[in-house]
């Protein structure tokens, strides 16, 4: 098979049924008949002399060499699209379709201070936003499902970039009672582990919280794992134990600020680093040079906007 055989077609037909695991839904996406598409993809198997899904009747499976396929017909529809961008200058910053993810534990605290207003910035804009876990939105953003993410710094990966947003210190909330320091900052060596609430497994601030206090599971009420971080503080503030929360999600509530103390920590590294990850082959560096401009210029002073 020479390379002017291979067409763009081929691998956006390809990286279509990838995302669906369904030759009838990738078939709805790239509006065309399912038969057609299906007869596109076996042909180009054919033609490459290797098998690139594994199929049934309910489900498709990339094979090794369609998983190593579909990473590199990514790179390759990426920088097409580079190509196309230079014959169009002229187009719009934050427009169209943008898929963004949101690690759980600072999706909804982050988000609602900069999603209106840029909505309104940029009226063309079509943001789509997905909440999840690090390791689960990493694996979507270099599937291609999403542009970019919002995640701490606690990965690094080659084939992903990242710009830098911001350093969110962290709190730890208590009850009086239970509050080490009922004034002034808290010691990291003060704080009774055995009374430590956690998130459940998949959350990267549980991994952060375990390394904070130089922890493994084994140390913490480890009776109690909360699937979000306000759930984590309607126990701190019930009495079941203490909690280690970044600061954007110190609760508005003044029933709950009346039953709990939020404690700095005296260690100013005592936080997590937030940046705006992407695939190195995205083909437009300033739409998301833009957004996170824009996220940086919309943040509260407690946080510390990156330099």
């Amino acid at each position: 098979m020479n390379v002017s055989d291979l067409s763009l077609k081929d691998l956006e037909y390809v990286l279509a049924i990838a995302r669906h695991g369904s030759f009838s839904a990738a078939a709805v996406e790239c509006a065309v008949s399912q038969p057609a598409l299906s007869k596109q993809v076996k042909n180009l198997e054919a033609a490459l002399k290797i098998r690139l899904f594994e199929r049934n009747k309910r489900q498709v499976h990339l094979t090794d060499a369609g998983k190593r396929f579909v990473e590199q017909a990514r790179s390759v529809l990426d920088e097409a699209q580079k190509l196309l961008l230079l014959s169009n200058t002229e187009q719009d910053t934050l427009s169209g379709r943008f898929q963004l993810g949101a690690i759980a534990s600072a999706c909804p605290y982050l988000l609602p201070l900069f999603v209106g207003a840029l909505k309104t910035e940029y009226p063309h804009l079509q943001l789509m936003v997905r909440e999840g876990y690090t390791d689960d939105l990493l694996r979507q953003l270099k599937q291609g499902k999403l542009d970019a993410m919002i995640a701490a710094t606690t990965f690094e990966d080659e084939a992903i970039d990242s710009i830098p947003l911001f350093f969110e210190p962290f709190l730890l909330a208590a009850r009086k009672e239970l509050s080490p320091s009922q004034k002034g900052k808290v010691e990291i060596q003060d704080i009774d582990t055995s009374k430590l609430l956690l998130l459940e497994d998949g959350h990267c601030l549980k991994d952060q919280t375990l390394a904070l206090c130089a922890l493994k599971d084994q140390g913490t009420a480890v009776n109690f794992k909360a699937t979000s971080l306000e759930t984590l503080i309607q126990m701190s503030a019930a009495g079941l134990g203490i909690a280690v929360i970044p600061a954007l999600a110190k609760p508005t509530s003044s029933r709950l600020n009346d039953d709990l103390v939020f404690s700095a920590f005296r260690n100013p590294a005592s936080g997590r680093h937030m940046s705006l990850f992407f695939r190195k082959t995205y083909p437009r560096r300033d739409n998301l040079q833009a957004l996170a401009d824009f996220i940086v210029n919309h943040l509260p002073s407690t946080v510390q906007a990156a330099q």
